[in-house]
């Protein structure tokens, strides 16, 4: 049997050094520099986006309806862009080779151009290179309202038509002929494309 002296000869065990390391994965962690949160730039100013928007520059939608934002928020403190700066982006972005996207967009630049602008087209000739834009264009289903708005913009409902009437006139024939069109063919267009062209025919733009 064993005493209780022979407790006095054992080995005595040592504990475990629980501070050789106090906390070491905790100071690592505070020690990890926190990521800097990405820098938000500031939206570029219509000057820029015309000269972003401009040929040969590849055009983007982004930039383009950025542009018809800006030109909405002009007042009268804030001069417009000069008209012949602004017609390579129209011409550019209007163009039936262009997406219909893009197109929309043209069309909305002009319509926020002209709305916030359009008294500063004193001369005949500038309001002709914009109605340039409309004329000879296919009816599209997607862009017929935007083109409405744009020259709605354009003519004033009547108040800058002077020197304009007869190309207005041969333009509206147009587009209502072309839109009509569709409608003899019943078995070549949607129930929503009919719908579109004749709702397009009776816009009172």
């Amino acid at each position: 049997m064993f005493s209780q002296n022979d407790d006095a000869y054992r080995p005595t065990r040592q504990r475990a050094n629980t501070s050789a390391f106090p906390f070491n994965w905790r100071r690592k962690a505070e020690n990890t520099p926190t990521p800097a949160p990405p820098s938000i730039s500031a939206p570029l100013q219509w000057e820029e986006l015309i000269e972003a928007l401009t040929p040969p520059a590849v055009p983007s939608l982004n930039y383009a309806k950025s542009l018809a934002t800006a030109l909405g928020t002009l007042d009268a403190h804030s001069p417009p862009p000069r008209l012949a700066a602004l017609q390579p982006v129209l011409a550019s972005l209007c163009s039936s080779d262009s997406p219909v996207s893009l197109q929309t967009a043209g069309y909305d630049i002009l319509t926020a151009y002209l709305e916030g602008s359009g008294s500063s087209l004193t001369t005949t000739a500038d309001r002709l290179s914009c109605l340039s834009l409309f004329i000879d264009v296919p009816w599209s289903q997607e862009l017929w309202e935007a083109r409405s708005k744009a020259l709605a913009a354009l003519i004033g409902s009547g108040a800058h038509t002077a020197g304009m009437e007869g190309h207005i006139l041969r333009m509206l024939s147009t587009w209502i002929e072309r839109a009509f069109e569709g409608l003899t063919r019943t078995d070549s267009i949607s129930h929503e494309d009919r719908l579109e062209r004749q709702r397009s025919s009776l816009s009172p733009d």
